[in-house]
């Protein structure tokens, strides 16, 4: 074996790193092909489990060890996106509980706004509601979709199982998921206004009543600002209206970092400015206004530890999913093996 692959190697096994996690929700979901939240029984499970066997940190910590160029060993961190009424109502007693340190990445400007995120909205017109119209025909951005729905726009029972055990990336299993999964890459690349545009016509299509899950949408500015004042949790920038920033101009990137950053201060809460980047998604242009406006630390979705040698802009996270205790700790011995 050549000596300079195999000292890397060596390296490798025996230097410090870091776990970081990231959380979305935390609720009991029918369907949820993104596997974007945690049971509340789960969650307490994993929460009991990373007190008990791991030096839990906040990003804080992360960040001002890799500026000193330094990982504690066997610490992991906990961020959650978004900015879910979820982690207020579901999430927060159970750290307050074991006393766990986490992050809150808000999107900040939806918080107090009595809707659903787009991506749930879109699901739950297309996974969830028993009948829709038998036609399906909306433009999207200059782009006409014209579809005429199986069995008379019903939602038959064995399409509503299959749906509640698709996950995104797979091939659709039913019209509806592949609906769902076409109309969602058209809106992502979308500005925020036109993609609540484009919902409002698709919920006028469906005729559907209000949605009245609160803990499905943002919290409300009541609950951020209890959020803030807990010495348990830190606030950081998720962007005022959540896009992909790798696919905004340099403007948009700007405006949507320095509202969020801006909105956050107003709090006046003890952290220190960092952001996790919407999608996992960024470019050059955004680690330039990063650091531009003294941001100390980026998240990424990439899957990868923490070393000494980490940009603290670019630190990767491993997403948790509705897993037990067990399940959660071997996924993070797997995770420090990569």
């Amino acid at each position: 074996m050549n000596v300079r692959v195999w000292y890397r190697k060596m390296r490798k096994r025996i230097e410090n790193k870091a776990i970081v996690l990231m959380y979305h929700r935390v609720a009991d979901l029918l369907i949820d092909p993104f596997e974007l939240s945690v049971s509340t029984a789960n969650f307490e499970k994993q929460v009991y489990l990373l007190k008990k066997n791991y030096n839990v940190l906040s990003t804080e910590e992360i960040v001002y060890n890799l500026k000193k160029g330094k990982v504690t060993p066997n610490a992991v961190c906990l961020t959650f996106d978004d900015g879910y009424s979820d982690n207020y109502i579901n999430a927060l007693p159970v750290l307050e509980k074991y006393k766990c340190q986490a992050t809150f990445y808000i999107t900040t400007g939806l918080v107090g706004k009595p809707q659903l995120y787009w991506w749930d909205e879109l699901q739950y017109i297309f996974l969830h509601t028993p009948i829709l119209p038998k036609k399906l025909e909306i433009d999207i951005n200059g782009e006409l979709i014209e579809e005429d729905l199986q069995n008379n726009g019903v939602l038959l029972a064995s399409d509503w199982f299959r749906s509640r055990s698709w996950l995104f990336e797979d091939i659709p299993p039913t019209q509806r998921c592949s609906l769902f999964k076409n109309i969602w890459a058209k809106l992502k690349p979308l500005p925020h206004e036109e993609q609540r545009c484009v919902l409002k016509k698709l919920k006028t299509w469906a005729n559907l009543p209000p949605f009245f899950g609160t803990d499905f949408f943002p919290m409300t500015n009541e609950q951020l600002k209890e959020v803030s004042k807990n010495p348990l949790i830190s606030l950081g920038i998720h962007t005022h209206t959540h896009p992909s920033l790798a696919l905004c101009d340099n403007d948009t990137q700007n405006n949507e970092i320095v509202d969020c950053k801006n909105y956050l201060q107003d709090f006046k809460t003890h952290t220190i400015p960092t952001i996790s980047y919407p999608f996992g998604e960024f470019n050059d242009q955004t680690l330039a206004i990063a650091k531009k406006e003294q941001l100390m630390g980026g998240f990424t979705t990439n899957e990868q530890f923490v070393t000494k040698r980490t940009d603290p802009l670019c630190i990767g996270r491993f997403q948790v999913k509705n897993w037990s205790e067990g399940e959660l700790e071997q996924h993070i011995k797997c995770w420090l093996k990569k």
